[in-house]
């Protein structure tokens, strides 16, 4: 009789196998998940989305006691930045006008 031939070891991984396709890898068994996780689980969702409800709250109502203020310090700056714009307009049009030869008025 013959001896027995060993067995080849199986690869970790073989190129020449055609991959398979997505729908016919086959997963185990979910476990399943202690009520007591799937509780807290549930519990920390709802206080979450309950602290988010109130802290917006929150922050519109603080949002709203500050706008008068910086509703205030925009106008300022706003005209501000106007009369800049203008004064600096005018500079740059004596420039020109002495650039161009022409007398200002």
């Amino acid at each position: 009789s013959q001896p027995a031939m060993a067995q080849k070891p199986e690869p970790f991984y073989n190129f020449s196998r055609q991959p398979q396709p997505y729908y016919d890898i086959k997963l185990p068994q979910p476990k399943a998940v202690s009520p007591l996780i799937r509780a807290a689980r549930w519990g920390f969702l709802l206080t979450g989305i309950i602290y988010g409800y109130t802290r917006f709250n929150y922050l519109v109502r603080k949002e709203e006691r500050e706008w008068p203020q910086t509703r205030a310090i925009l106008e300022r700056r706003k005209h501000e930045y106007e009369a800049s714009q203008k004064m600096r307009g005018e500079v740059e049009m004596l420039e020109l006008a002495k650039e161009a030869g022409v007398k200002p008025k």
